[in-house]
């Protein structure tokens, strides 16, 4: 392994390795912050407006509704608005109700039954008919009930002029509406009270949901076997006419509303199911906003480690290169490229510098180590080496001149001495005393030398 290559560290430790970790992490924080925050306020806002537009839907059940007590109410007035029933409660025509109330005319007024009441509550003449099997029938029971003295549907000076709305009998809720008997141009005194109505069934229910494309469901406030979602609506609506929306599984929403009766107590409570196309229409929307995040997130990642790449790491990569190649060759010459006049810029010069001022100080050393070998070299003085034996292992200095050893050439490598006329490989059997006296008595003479140089 080169030196490059054992200078290389892994990629997950590297520069590059700790940016690119760095910026994924922060596009993945970034871009799953703001999915979270888009989730929760976008999601948040189509669901306020699916359920906007679920309780618009609901306010057509309930204008359906009306609009069929408007009709109930119309023709009710019809009829008590006339002078053959102003004459008939008079007693003046016998005959008005077999000929003004056949089965013909329930079948074509879509009503269930008719009462015709006098003055004094007593009833008159009373009518049912089955709309589903086009048959005659008796009125609903439990509806003489709400006839008696004192009820809403006798009682104009609480309610002048008409009495629409719902009703709860033991058979079912009924559709009902009462006037009072007046002459064709709506005048008095009233001969008495008109009341039609008509059942408020399955088929009615089935009808009204028809005609608002909407699949509507009615239970009764009081029934004992609702289902568990109407249960939840009971207990979570107050007020009169008083709506909630939830959801009533994945792929449905729930509207409730409940209906008063003529007492002007909750009667009924109406549902509406609506498909969530809206919600699924923003789930939609939510993922390609997230995949538009995260292609923008991918661009702009990839896009800045280009840049940082280009700008910084590469030329990083390159001062390190450079200074690796100078540190296994060792030349103090060589200068790295710089390029830039930034902060990268600043410290490849300053690098430049700090490798001019070791050149500088080597040669420094150099010239100084010269200096040294050649005062050494001239000094009348000898250096010596001994062995533990005190056998002379090198020597250097102008003295060995005294002693018949110059090695001008070599002087500077301390060699081995060796005394003149005496073989190399004799002078280990020696005496080690000898020896040292045999130098001190050359280096006295050079001593002498010097001093009667320096008189002279």
């Amino acid at each position: 392994m080169g030196p490059l290559e054992a200078t290389r560290l892994r990629f997950s430790s590297s520069l590059r390795g700790k940016t690119l970790l760095i910026i994924g992490l922060t596009m993945f924080g970034l871009v799953g912050g703001l999915y979270v925050l888009s989730r929760v306020l976008l999601l948040r806002g189509f669901s306020h407006l699916e359920e906007d537009f679920a309780r618009q839907n609901l306010e057509r059940i309930s204008s359906a509704l009306a609009n069929e007590l408007g009709t109930l109410d119309r023709t009710t007035s019809e009829y008590a608005s006339w002078d053959q029933s102003y004459a008939y409660l008079h007693g003046k025509q016998p005959s008005y109700a077999r000929t003004e109330f056949p089965d013909a005319t329930f079948q074509q007024l879509k009503i269930n039954f008719v009462v015709i009441l006098d003055n004094s509550g007593k009833k008159v003449f009373s009518k049912g008919f089955n709309l589903v099997s086009l048959e005659p029938a008796q009125t609903p029971p439990g509806l003489d009930a709400h006839l008696r003295p004192g009820s809403p549907l006798l009682n104009y000076d609480t309610h002048p002029g008409k009495v629409t709305g719902i009703l709860i009998l033991p058979s079912g809720p009924v559709l009902i509406d009462a006037r009072p008997v007046l002459t064709s141009n709506s005048e008095g005194p009233s001969a008495g009270t008109m009341i039609m109505g008509r059942s408020l069934d399955s088929d009615e229910v089935l009808r009204l949901g028809e005609m608002t494309h909407m699949p509507l469901d009615v239970e009764r406030v009081d029934g004992k076997n609702m289902a568990p979602d109407f249960l939840l609506a009971r207990r979570t609506v107050s007020g009169p006419n008083a709506t909630v929306v939830r959801e009533y599984d994945q792929a449905s929403l729930a509207a409730y509303e409940v209906l008063n009766d003529i007492y002007d107590k909750p009667a009924l409570i109406a549902r509406v199911l609506f498909p969530r196309d809206i919600y699924r229409e923003g789930r939609t929307v939510l993922l390609q906003f997230l995949l538009l995040l995260l292609a923008a997130g991918l661009v702009f990642g990839a896009v800045t480690l280009f840049l940082l790449e280009r700008v910084v790491l590469s030329r990083v990569a390159d001062l390190s290169e450079g200074i690796t190649q100078i540190g296994a060759s060792g030349d103090l010459l060589a200068r790295l490229d710089v390029s830039g006049k930034d902060e990268i810029g600043y410290l490849g010069t300053a690098i430049n510098g700090m490798l001019e001022d070791l050149a500088n100080t080597e040669a420094e050393r150099h010239e100084g180590r010269t200096r040294l070998g050649v005062m050494i070299d001239k000094m009348p003085a000898v250096l010596w080496t001994t062995d533990t034996n005190l056998r002379f292992t090198s020597s250097v200095g102008a003295g060995l001149t005294s002693l018949g050893r110059i090695d001008r050439p070599n002087a500077f490598r301390m060699l081995p001495y060796q005394r003149p006329g005496v073989p190399s490989n004799c002078g280990a059997p020696e005496s080690a005393r000898r020896r040292v006296q045999h130098l001190r008595d050359g280096m006295a003479k050079t001593r002498l030398r010097i001093a009667r140089a320096a008189d002279v």
